[in-house]
């Protein structure tokens, strides 16, 4: 029973996804599984039942079945309101996955920088992984100018050798 009404909750989705103003409907639908899940939670607490997530979900419960609907329906909103922020995030995750080899291997000259370089003096775990952090930017900084630059000395020896041909 309790999955067979995310399989209709699924397929009332599928249905409105088709039709016009579907953003509009969804954020009604956000809306009220957002309502229903705080009322269900204020129920949850006040008759003393858990609203621990795991253990609600086997089998799920309303209570299990109406947060997952409105986190689900919450990430739906924000990933069709913001198109160009998920076209600014495509280019982020191209570098990286085109440079994490590099990116892993350079973070542990940084994790030992910081190791070394702070050794002798007792800082909080917070502020060593803020430091390593810092300088993996840094370094990252820096791989991201010394790729642009190498790309831009190709490119001169590239016109260079084509105009000395001509």
């Amino acid at each position: 029973l309790g999955w067979s009404l995310v399989f209709i909750f699924g397929f009332y989705l599928e249905k409105l996804y088709f039709w016009n103003k579907f953003m509009k409907k969804v954020i009604i639908l956000t809306i009220i599984t957002i309502i229903s899940f705080i009322i269900l939670n204020i129920a949850y607490n006040i008759t003393g039942l858990d609203t621990n997530i795991t253990l609600n979900k086997t089998p799920p419960n309303p209570y299990y079945l109406v947060f997952g609907i409105s986190i689900t329906l919450i990430l739906l909103t924000i990933f069709y309101q913001l198109p160009n922020f998920m076209n600014k995030c495509k280019t982020f995750f191209n570098f990286f996955s085109d440079n994490s080899l590099w990116i892993f291997l350079w973070s542990y000259l940084t994790i030992v920088f910081v190791s070394i370089g702070f050794s002798s003096i007792e800082i909080n775990i917070y502020l060593k992984i803020t430091l390593e952090f810092i300088s993996n930017l840094i370094l990252l900084t820096g791989i991201i100018i010394l790729q642009n630059n190498l790309k831009r000395i190709r490119l001169i020896s590239k016109s260079k050798s084509i105009n000395q041909n001509e």
